[in-house]
């Protein structure tokens, strides 16, 4: 997709021979092209504009399953580890790859039974998105 077009708003003096009427429906025009514009704009996020939640949670680097509830409407199909820090005093990054083994168990419940790329008893806070679809 290239860029957005320049023209964001309608305006009155463009439409001298329709001027009686064409005002009512101009506002409402113009509002719904601005959100467009402005949502288009980098302004789409996950959990607004799609089938998806954030979650972060506590894990600690050998302590599975780790499970939170699903706040989808639907089963989840993918999830995507986004963040993960040590949950020290420094928010130590982590260098390595990070995955998430999990399921969606009948509970309605999203459950991790491994992560990849975490040190043993190491306490870890894991940010995830959880898309459905």
């Amino acid at each position: 997709m290239g860029k957005l077009p320049s023209i964001k708003n309608l305006i009155l003096e463009d439409f001298q021979d329709q001027k009686s009427w064409i005002s009512k429906l101009i506002y409402p025009i113009n509002s719904f092209m601005e959100l467009v514009f402005l949502n288009l704009n980098r302004g789409l996020t996950f959990s607004e504009n799609m089938l998806s939640f954030v979650e972060t949670v506590d894990v600690v680097g050998d302590q599975y399953p780790v499970k939170f509830t699903n706040k989808l409407k639907v089963k989840p199909l993918g999830l995507w580890v986004i963040g993960c820090y040590q949950s020290d005093s420094y928010g130590t990054s982590i260098t390595n790859a990070v995955y998430a083994d999990w399921r969606y168990n009948q509970s309605n419940q999203v459950e991790i039974n491994s992560i990849t790329g975490l040190t043993s008893g190491v306490k870890y806070k894991l940010t995830m998105i959880i898309v459905g679809g």
